[in-house]
């Protein structure tokens, strides 16, 4: 029964995005001036972070990824720095085993960011990223606005992002 919805699930979303029109051009996100985004991930979601990070680089951005300690947590130091040095914040939510985790790395981010009054972060946001089932994070911030990427990383859908890193100060 469970994989019958899925097909069917799946069948459908197929159909939708089909009747969509195109794709935004790459070249609509690409920035004349490069700005550094550091995107803070758990170990186990680095091939989603890699997908990001291609489409950050394919619009003339800098990418910085997360460092590990054991276990897959991002490592506090680094992040720290990274929070301080980057223009912009993409915290990823994607494997369900690090929540918690995520939570306070979101948390941790948003602190960072609210205390960088000289230069603010062009761009602060979270990925709900796949697997498409898991536990809601329970965050709904207003100046935090979550990318919807259950589905699969996809330009569109990081497209608010994009756009935020075009709006140099």
């Amino acid at each position: 029964r469970r994989v019958l919805f899925r097909s069917l699930k799946d069948a459908i979303v197929r159909k939708a995005r089909s009747s969509l029109p195109p794709l935004p051009n790459p070249q609509q996100f690409s920035a004349e001036e490069s700005s550094l985004v550091y995107i803070s991930h758990l170990l186990s979601d680095k091939h989603v972070a890699e997908e990001i990070k291609q489409i950050l680089l394919e619009a003339n951005h800098s990418v910085t990824l997360s460092l590990h300690a054991q276990g897959g947590t991002v490592e506090a130091n680094d992040n720290r720095a990274q929070l301080r040095g980057s223009d912009a914040v993409l915290v990823l939510y994607g494997d369900d085993r690090g929540r918690q985790h995520v939570r306070e790395l979101l948390l941790k981010a948003r602190d960072v960011a609210r205390r960088r009054r000289r230069s603010p972060m062009l761009a602060t946001y979270w990925c709900d990223a796949p697997p498409e089932e898991k536990s809601d994070l329970g965050i709904d911030w207003k100046d935090w606005p979550r990318l919807l990427c259950r589905m699969g990383i996809e330009r569109e859908n990081l497209a608010p992002f994009l756009t935020a890193l075009l709006k140099r100060r």
